[in-house]
Order: structure tokens, then C-alpha cells, then sequence
């Protein structure tokens, strides 16, 4: 929401102190906190979770993130967020090997918990698709994209940047939406 509460300062606090422990590949770290910060009686917030999730990913903890998305969304009673979910699926597309089978789990699983996804979530996978190399994969990504009418952002053009095909890709499905707008116009 445009104009959300703004969150507690503990919970401001926790947040920078797990984004630090997931930058220093500590998410062990990031868990701990959070448990005693919930013990304590600072419940997380989305922020926070999609936070913890991040830092379990960008250790290549996987089992951990999904735990934590676990705990925090299913156990924890909180509503994620697009945020959650991304850094979700960055981990189960980042994992060696990729789990796409997962990600397009994930990605199904995301309306049912009140979530559209956004370009984020297809950024998410087209970039890691393109760093693995995996072109008919990022292809399959821009494609769903497509099918889900869900518009491309400057993220996209980020994620397609490793891969010719990909890039090329976009550039028609940017084409084919500014016909689509255009013919929109004239008819209407």
C-alpha cells in the first residue's frame, strides 16, 4: 500500500541486522535473530521475512530459505509479499542445479497466497536462466511473461542483458506491445 504504517523501529533494526548477516553469508545468523526477536514478542513483518530469505539465498542456503519461508509465511501467520516470493525464487533458480521444477511451483503457488507475480518474479528467473546459460529456458520465462500479461520493466532489460537471444526476445515483446497499444488506439 502506498501509504503503509511505517514499521517499528525493532523491526527496522532486525531487518538491517539480517540484510548485514546476509551479506557476510551468515544466514545462520539472520535465523537466529529473528527466533529471538519473536521470542522475545517482535514478530516478524514481510520485510523482514522476505529479508531473511534473501540472506539464506545469497548463501546458497536454499533449505534454510524455504524453511524460513516456512516459518515466517505459513507457521508465522504473515502475508507475503512479491519481495518474499522473489528472493524465493531466486533460490531455487540460483541452486546447482537449478530447481525449476520448484520455481514454477513457487511461482504457481503466488495468487492462491494473494500475489500476483509482477516483473520481479519473471526478472528473477530470466536473469538467472541467462547466467546459466539456460537460453530456452529465459526464452520459456519471457514467454509465460507474456501469456500472464504481465508488462516488462527496466529489471527485464537487466535480466535479458547476458543473453542475445534474450535480449532479442524482449525487444519483440516490447514491439508486439507497442503495436498492441497502438492498434488499441486507433480501434478505440
Amino acid at each position: 500500500p502506498f501509504l503503509a504504517a511505517a514499521a517499528p523501529p525493532e523491526l527496522i533494526a532486525l531487518t538491517k541486522k539480517v540484510t548485514a548477516a546476509g551479506r557476510a553469508k551468515r544466514p545462520e545468523d539472520a535465523v537466529a535473530a529473528v527466533a529471538a526477536a519473536a521470542a522475545a514478542g517482535v514478530p516478524p513483518d514481510a520485510r523482514l521475512g522476505a529479508a531473511l530469505i534473501d540472506a539464506c539465498v545469497g548463501a546458497n542456503r536454499l533449505d534454510l530459505a524455504q524453511a524460513s519461508f516456512k516459518a515466517v509465511f505459513d507457521d508465522g501467520g504473515v502475508a507475503p509479499d512479491e519481495a518474499a516470493f522473489v528472493a524465493l525464487l531466486r533460490g531455487c533458480a540460483r541452486a546447482d542445479p537449478p530447481r525449476w521444477a520448484e520455481a514454477g511451483r513457487v511461482l504457481a503457488s503466488m495468487p492462491a497466497r494473494g500475489v500476483q507475480p509482477g516483473a520481479a518474479s519473471y526478472n528473477a528467473l530470466v536473469a538467472a536462466a541467462g547466467a546459466a546459460g539456460d537460453t530456452e529456458r529465459g526464452l520459456a520465462v519471457l514467454a509465460q511473461m507474456v501469456a500472464a500479461r504481465v508488462p516488462p520493466d527496466a529489471g527485464t532489460a537487466v535480466a535479458v542483458s547476458k543473453r542475445r537471444t534474450l535480449r532479442s526476445a524482449l525487444r519483440k515483446m516490447l514491439e508486439a506491445e507497442a503495436a498492441e497499444a497502438e492498434a488499441a488506439e486507433r480501434g478505440g
